[in-house]
């Protein structure tokens, strides 16, 4: 019965693990062109920002808030 246990197991995970994959890599649907143009432009500030990284909140002021 071990054994039986040793070798069910691998292949029931392999089989998850190939169904996730296949449902992760389906073609997705037609996105919006606003909401793609909006991300792109949101990423672009992000990465173009030159005020540096942001100073972490004091724990006072984070429950403040």
């Amino acid at each position: 019965m071990s054994n039986l246990l040793w070798t069910v197991v691998p292949l029931v995970v392999a089989v998850f693990a190939w169904g996730w994959a296949r449902w992760m890599s389906r073609p997705r649907g037609p996105q919006e062109a606003s909401r793609s143009v909006a991300d792109y432009e949101r990423f672009r500030d992000a990465i173009t920002r030159t005020e540096g990284p942001r100073k972490p909140r004091s724990r006072e002021r984070a429950l403040r808030h």
